[in-house]
């Protein structure tokens, strides 16, 4: 009965949502998620991946300059985050810059490559969601810095509540931990990806 309910759901979603091209940077997987609830082809690299807070800003804070610049890898022993990552991922980083991007769900330098670069043509800077978390080494200052970027539509998702900050939903099922966890999972009590993404069109 729950596969059956979740397919009607996707089905509802890919009829209501009329932004087919909506493009979703994130800091980790809750994009795919959301193209995933509406049955749509992803119009972003950020895939399958995810990146520690404080790179995640940065980039933001410098996007059109940045996204476009070739990926080079390292290994994680050579990752400024290297205690911090617990697993070998594939550690991508922006040419010129100390950005790093973790590809958690790939298999090879060429599979990251090849995906990445397809996806990014599809990437569309005036018909875009950017969303954040409170997760990977993030801080309140982190979050204000999100608050004022100048992305028209973004949203932050956090454990804790930070009132004076618009850009933040606060989901109480995470106060215990203090930081959210696969928010994707309820973010749509807080969040209607499929309105929002309908608003910008």
């Amino acid at each position: 009965m729950r596969k059956i309910y979740y397919a009607l759901l996707k089905w509802i979603r890919s009829l209501a949502i009329k932004n087919k091209t909506v493009t979703v940077v994130s800091n980790n997987c809750w994009g795919g998620f959301m193209y995933q609830s509406c049955k749509l082809q992803y119009h972003t690299p950020f895939i399958g991946l995810f990146m520690v807070a404080p790179d995640y800003i940065k980039l933001l804070e410098n996007f059109d300059d940045i996204i476009h610049r070739p990926l080079l890898f390292k290994r994680r022993k050579d990752s400024k985050y290297s205690d911090y990552l617990v697993k070998d991922f594939i550690i991508g980083v922006f040419e010129g810059t100390d950005i790093e991007i973790v590809f958690k769900h790939y298999h090879s330098e060429e599979e990251v490559r090849e995906k990445w670069y397809r996806r990014l043509q599809r990437l569309d800077a005036k018909n875009m969601i950017v969303k954040f978390s409170d997760s990977d080494l993030c801080t309140e200052d982190l979050i204000r810095r999100f608050d004022v970027l100048p992305f028209k539509n973004k949203i932050c998702f956090t454990g804790k509540p930070y009132p004076k900050y618009k850009s933040v939903k606060y989901m109480s099922e995470f106060k215990e931990s203090g930081h959210v966890v696969n928010e994707w999972a309820y973010s749509y009590n807080y969040y209607n990806f499929v309105r929002e993404a309908n608003k910008i069109q």
